[in-house]
């Protein structure tokens, strides 16, 4: 009964971990998908934000402080 046991463990166990394993791949891909839309988005606005920004930079005596207020 023993050695039945032992030799059932570890096919339960692989077949667990394949399991964790494509989830966890999974959900780190559509992580991964949504983290890249994200930065798209990110950086549109940023450089809308960065034009707008700039006239105001070049005014300013310390470009410092608008950089940092946002």
């Amino acid at each position: 009964m023993e050695r039945d046991e032992q030799l059932q463990q570890p096919s339960k166990m692989s077949f667990a971990h394949y399991i964790c394993i494509a989830v966890t791949s999974i959900s780190h891909l559509s992580q991964q998908r949504r983290q890249q839309q994200q930065d798209e988005h990110r950086t549109q606005k940023q450089m809308e934000l960065e034009k707008e920004a700039v006239p105001e930079m070049q005014d300013s005596p310390d470009p410092g402080k608008n950089a940092g207020g946002v």
